[in-house]
């Protein structure tokens, strides 16, 4: 549940964490993610 034009972001993307890892990647597959580089952080933007 986002607002349009909200953003979700998310911790601990790294295959260290399994879970998070596998899920970040399987919701890639229909979602635009953006992984900040040299971070373990991941956000999504939902369209406006």
């Amino acid at each position: 549940m986002v607002a349009p034009g909200g953003f979700i972001a998310w911790h601990d993307f790294s295959p260290a964490c399994p879970g998070v890892w596998r899920c970040l990647n399987e919701i890639a597959t229909n979602h635009r993610l953006f992984h900040i580089k040299g971070t373990r952080l991941v956000l999504y933007r939902h369209p406006a």
